[in-house]
């Protein structure tokens, strides 16, 4: 019998034996890849070839004869597929992306103006008509419907005074 689930270490001591007992990625790719960098390959024992499939459907193939392989073909911005090719066949590896990240090119904010050539073109601003919020006069209308309501309800159920129905019933 143990607290060991109840220790603040446990989960640190699971994560490092799951990090041990788990077989490493064929490739480790950093987060941002530009066009035209290199990628490490790190095939495992008993793998005889790496073939990477290219965003444009075209196929690399390379024999594995060293520890690591360098895959530099990275010129196309896409998704890159890693197969690995043992005596059981092809398995994948996994995926990398490959991006532009040009800062203006990602920058969707709207400008004042646009280059284009030697024309400067001015954006013209456009008043947002399907963006008008109409829920303050809807709230608006809902008071006054009520006030009315209240006054109505009010109105109608005020006491008679008994000297009227005195005077009736002589």
């Amino acid at each position: 019998d143990s607290d060991l689930p109840l220790q603040i270490a446990f989960p640190v001591l699971m994560a490092n034996i799951t990090g041990w007992l788990s077989p490493g990625r064929a490739f480790a790719t950093p987060t941002g890849l530009h066009p035209g960098d290199p990628v490490p390959i790190a095939p495992g024992a008993g793998t005889t070839a790496v073939s990477v499939l290219k965003p444009d459907g075209s196929r690399w193939l390379q024999e594995v004869g060293e520890e690591s392989i360098i895959f530099t073909e990275t010129e196309q911005p896409g998704l890159y597929a890693v197969n690995l090719r043992d005596s059981r066949g092809d398995r994948a590896a996994g995926n990398f992306a490959v991006n532009l990240f040009a800062p203006g090119e990602s920058d969707i904010r709207p400008v004042a103006q646009i280059q284009i050539g030697q024309t400067t073109v001015e954006t013209a601003v456009a008043e947002d008509v399907g963006q008008r919020e109409f829920w303050p006069w809807l709230l608006g209308i809902a008071v006054i419907v009520l006030i009315v309501e209240w006054w109505v309800h009010h109105r109608g159920t005020q006491l008679p005074k008994f000297d009227r129905l005195r005077s009736r019933s002589e």
